[in-house]
């Protein structure tokens, strides 16, 4: 095969050895070209995959102390004081309607379960008056919600105001422990 091909080349005419070549050296160009851009991305893809491994190792090295401190923690609460999806979003509401009555807007989420847990989760959307008194609102409506740690977790806390409105956004998470 080789030897066809070099028999092929030398019964060329100079000019066209000189095509040929230069038509060989832009395919090899063009393929080196594509390869290098393949080769980069293989190997980026290659240190994400290891950044991605040694971030999953260091976590399962600490598996135990996760373990341990979430045991801890769970010996800590009091299986009757979490609150299922129902039992939140009454909370939720009664502390919302307290001082913003009508102005509230309260929606829940799917729990997620996982085990003997479940997470529970609350939107509470409030529309109010650029006032002092709804700041204040704001403010006994946030330490209310912070009083009921850990079975009530703010996740979201978004205040905006206006010149004449105040916009208010809470989503509060409960873990419940089934008993």
């Amino acid at each position: 095969m080789i030897r066809t091909v070099k028999l092929f080349f030398l019964d060329r005419q100079l000019r066209e050895k000189l095509l040929l070549v230069i038509f060989i050296a832009a395919i090899t160009v063009v393929w080196l070209v594509s390869f290098s851009g393949r080769a980069r991305t293989f190997w980026q893809d290659a240190q994400s995959v290891r950044a991605t491994l040694a971030t999953q190792a260091s976590w399962l090295s600490k598996s135990d102390s996760i373990d341990a401190r979430s045991k801890a923690a769970i010996s800590k609460l009091d299986p009757v004081k979490t609150y299922d999806n129902n039992r939140l979003f009454g909370e939720i509401n009664r502390l919302a309607n307290q001082d913003f009555r009508n102005k509230v807007q309260v929606s829940t989420e799917p729990s997620k379960k996982s085990g003997q847990f479940s997470i529970n989760s609350v939107t509470a959307t409030i529309n109010a008056a650029n006032t002092e008194a709804d700041w204040q609102a704001v403010k006994k409506l946030y330490l209310a919600l912070e009083k009921l740690s850990p079975y009530i977790n703010l996740e979201e806390f978004q205040l905006a105001a206006a010149k004449t409105t105040l916009s208010l956004k809470v989503r509060a998470t409960s873990i419940e422990v089934a008993h």
